[in-house]
């Protein structure tokens, strides 16, 4: 999108992203390939050494900014009000149109059956939305006859969704994250709640908190299988 916006004479000075570490690996990767500018906002001190390595080696403009991933986000909206630099976050609706695919991936990768479940770790919530319209889309659509159950799966020292889930979602506030492994997930005030809320209420869900010992021994037992993992995937 931001490609074709510049080649129809769009003033894009850069991509820009705030992020816990995997948006802004994923965004500076595909930017170089395009040959986009990128600057990216980091909680300074809050992810991991691999996860800065990656914008820094791609070439983005990698600012450690000394607050959370919320005042990335809130800094992140601040500097997108100016139209030349676009914003890559889960508030841009095109960035959920796209992350859609996922649940198309997930049944074709299975013969087109429809799981039971589907478990997203859950911190922006940008995710589980996209997920839940991928899988209404494909309904619609005829491609499947059914929809699955959705889990939000977040960190107890980070869980504004749950607190919400407790109360059947009368009221939604934000909280003060406190430090988790789960470091992607991090995140107190998340910017695609008011989507993803009707999404979880359509699709019966559930929401989940759990502990520093639980997702680190769950990450424990699937590295033991072969299958290397991040802490946030231990949710």
């Amino acid at each position: 999108n931001v490609k074709q916006m510049i080649s129809v004479g769009v003033e894009i000075k850069a991509v820009i992203c705030a992020s816990t570490g995997d948006t802004s690996a994923s965004l500076a990767a595909y930017c170089a390939a395009a040959d986009i500018p990128t600057v990216v906002l980091l909680p300074k001190g809050q992810i991991s050494i691999s996860q800065l390595i990656q914008p820094l080696s791609n070439g983005a403009i990698t600012l450690a900014v000394n607050t959370d991933f919320d005042g990335c986000m809130e800094l992140a909206k601040m500097l997108s009000n100016d139209k030349r630099f676009y914003l890559a976050n889960s508030i841009n609706p095109l960035r959920i149109e796209g992350q859609k695919t996922i649940s198309v991936e997930i049944v074709q990768q299975d013969d087109w059956a429809v799981p039971d479940w589907v478990i997203v770790p859950s911190g922006n919530l940008g995710n589980i939305t996209a997920i839940g319209l991928g899988f209404k889309m494909m309904k619609e659509l005829g491609l499947i006859s059914s929809l699955p159950r959705l889990v939000a799966a977040q960190s107890a020292n980070s869980a504004p969704l749950y607190e919400s889930y407790k109360t059947g979602y009368q009221s939604f506030n934000s909280v003060k994250s406190e430090p988790t492994l789960a470091t992607a997930i991090q995140i107190g005030n998340p910017v695609s709640a008011p989507r993803a809320i009707p999404i979880l209420k359509e699709f019966d869900s559930i929401v989940t908190a759990i502990t520093e010992s639980e997702l680190a021994e769950a990450a424990a037992k699937a590295d033991r299988t072969g299958l290397y993992c991040c802490p946030q995937t231990g949710v």
